[in-house]
């Protein structure tokens, strides 16, 4: 049976303690290749530089616009989030200042992303067992197996 891939990139809502959903949750969705090139060309700069009479590549890297882009794009919306008890708006500024000045915002943001790229591995070694199931690789068959 095929594996259905869609080129939506759906959030995931993860709740602050799934136990108490009314709580407040973020939502969060992987970043894929093409995102991450796009924000690579708007924070990487690479200019020759003469360097002991060779041309050599001279990289920069503006990691603070990288960072507030990536995290832009991943955290699509939340709810319940306070600092110092204000509720606090889902925004570009406030998701940045969050992952910069919050130790524990910026680890439940890590394990999200964790549990989002455990699942897109899973999916990664399905369709690779569907493939060699579908090729009839010796693997997966049972023909010659040491039992026959």
């Amino acid at each position: 049976m095929p594996v259905n891939f869609s080129s939506k990139n759906e959030p995931t809502k993860f709740y602050f303690d799934d136990s108490k959903k009314d709580e407040g949750w973020v939502e969060m969705r992987a970043c894929p290749k093409n995102i991450v090139d796009d924000i690579e060309k708007q924070t990487v700069t690479h200019k020759k530089k003469l360097k002991r009479n060779v041309y050599v590549d001279d990289i920069k890297t503006d990691r603070d616009k990288q960072n507030e882009l990536l995290w832009d794009y991943c955290i699509t919306d939340w709810e319940g989030v306070l600092w110092d008890g204000e509720v606090l708006e889902c925004t570009s500024k406030n998701k940045y200042m969050m992952m910069e000045e919050s130790p524990q915002f910026l680890n439940f943001y890590s394990m999200c992303m964790e549990q989002l790229e455990d699942v897109q591995v899973s999916e990664g070694k399905k369709r690779k067992n569907l493939k060699k199931q579908s090729k009839g690789t010796p693997e997966n068959s049972t023909a010659g197996s040491a039992n026959a």
